[in-house]
């Protein structure tokens, strides 16, 4: 199989020509109904939460962040919101107390691969589900958010670095620090 990523809508289009299925993932942006209409099924999408938990752009880094104790996978049909469509298949992931945003992806990977193709089995014959539960936004990262606060409680320090780490910093005695 070849992995693409077409720059824009109207290079994705000639790609779909004629095909069964779109599959994305960490794609970044939101495909315009005309785009999930050409694939016969449409198009499924892996995201790295339990939606609707943490829609957008950071999920990983944002549930860090928040200090959760759980994330997972959910892969998704796609629709013309924001990680808003029906869900094909969810995995829960316990997240060890010592895990960074680095080891979260890695597992969440290998969890988000084998929901791929399970999803896969069951596409033509059954029916995804509707997203069910409050919604959070996992924004962006900007730069801005990344100096550490060492005035803030030291639990919300150390989910910031686990989070947003490696690119947390702080100075010290004029020089940036990368925490």
């Amino acid at each position: 199989y070849e992995c693409m990523k077409p720059e824009n809508e109207s290079e994705l289009a000639k790609l779909l020509t004629d095909s069964d299925l779109l599959i994305t993932i960490g794609y970044g942006r939101i495909l315009s109904e005309q785009i999930l209409q050409i694939p016969k099924y449409g198009g499924i999408n892996l995201h790295f939460s339990l939606l609707p938990k943490w829609r957008g752009a950071a999920p990983v880094q944002r549930c860090l962040e928040a200090g959760d104790s759980k994330t997972g996978v959910t892969v998704f049909q796609m629709d013309k919101g924001m990680d808003t469509g029906d869900i094909w298949y969810q995995e829960e992931f316990q997240i060890p107390n010592d895990f960074y945003s680095a080891e979260l992806f890695n597992s969440l990977a290998e969890l988000g691969a084998d929901g791929i193709l399970k999803t896969l089995k069951v596409l033509p014959e059954s029916a995804p589900k509707k997203q069910v539960g409050a919604s959070s936004l996992a924004a962006k990262i900007d730069n801005s958010e990344l100096r550490i606060d060492w005035t803030a409680p030291a639990l919300k320090i150390r989910n910031k670095i686990r989070g947003l780490g490696p690119a947390t910093f702080t100075n010290f005695r004029g020089n940036k620090l990368k925490i």
